[in-house]
């Protein structure tokens, strides 16, 4: 009786249908030459309201229009008889009107079975889903502390690269300092070569004038061999003038060996410069790949630009 009451029980929005509005559709069936039915009745308010809920107020609305018996009559036969016929037509009509509410209420049962079966097969799927989030989230759980760690460790390994960047720079600001140092010297070295190939050039030039003296001499001892004590004199200028070119020769070969010590100090220095530049390349190289293993940690970097 409980479950009875509950499944009759007035729902908002579906079947709270008035009387008011029971009374004007069975008018306008009415009016339309149309006998009020129960469905027809639920079909003019627009398939709304139970068929219960209807069924009451239609019998509430026929037993308001039914004339009050008379006294006289309903001792007649015929009164009894139409009476009789009236309560016959309730009854097949009152018949036919819970048939309709029992079709309409295993259509309901149906419906919720069919609704239960969807709702268990959706609960099932839900009790997965949340199985398979839990394993997606312990499984992302593991991944962040990886990637966490792998962070950890490039932004030490980006530290130590920046370190090294920073004392190869060190080294390069030295060697620059080195080379103009070094470039000074040669420029120092140049000046002096250049006084010594002045040098050399006045040495030279006396060497010819003594060549010259020399031929001179040796034509005057030609011609004076018979005059050996004046030509005595002459013998001891030509040795002077041959030891001074002895010595120039020497000053030309020492200034040649600086200038070639200081071009080979000149070439290691430039050749440190060059190694040093690789060493910064390398590590400004090594650099960007560890800033794009930061960025794109599923592997998928770029390779830097040449010249970066």
């Amino acid at each position: 009786m409980k479950g009875a009451k509950m499944s009759t029980a007035v729902k908002p929005g579906r079947e709270g249908v008035s009387k008011e509005q029971v009374r004007a559709a069975m008018q306008r069936l009415v009016g339309r030459g149309a006998k009020p039915t129960l469905r027809d009745v639920r079909v003019e308010l627009g398939n709304t309201g139970s068929m219960k809920t209807i069924s009451d107020h239609m019998d509430e609305i026929r037993a308001e229009q039914a004339p009050a018996p008379d006294a006289a009559a309903a001792l007649s036969p015929e009164v009894l008889g139409a009476l009789g016929a009236e309560l016959n037509r309730l009854v097949n009509e009152r018949s036919a009107r819970l048939e309709e509410e029992l079709v309409e209420a295993r259509g309901r049962i149906e419906t919720f079975g069919q609704d239960n079966d969807r709702l268990q097969e959706e609960l099932a799927g839900a009790r997965e889903l949340i199985e398979r989030l839990k394993a997606d989230q312990a499984e992302h759980a593991g991944l962040e502390a990886s990637l966490r760690q792998q962070l950890h460790d490039t932004t030490r390994e980006l530290h130590e690269t920046a370190k090294g960047a920073e004392t190869a720079r060190r080294e390069l600001a030295l060697a620059e300092q080195r080379l103009q140092a070094s470039t000074q010297r040669e420029q120092q070295l140049e000046a002096r070569l250049a006084s010594s190939g002045q040098e050399l050039a006045d040495a030279r030039q006396k060497l010819q004038e003594a060549h010259g003296h020399a031929e001179a001499s040796a034509r005057d001892m030609a011609r004076l061999q018979g005059r050996l004590e004046s030509l005595e004199g002459v013998e001891e200028r030509l040795k002077a003038e041959e030891g001074r070119a002895s010595s120039s020769q020497a000053q030309l070969a020492q200034a040649e060996k600086r200038l070639a010590g200081a071009e080979a100090e000149r070439d290691a220095v430039a050749q440190r410069v060059a190694d040093l530049h690789k060493q910064l390349q390398q590590a400004l190289q090594n650099n960007q790949q560890l800033l794009q293993k930061v960025l794109h940690p599923d592997g998928q970097d770029k390779q830097p630009p040449a010249g970066v």
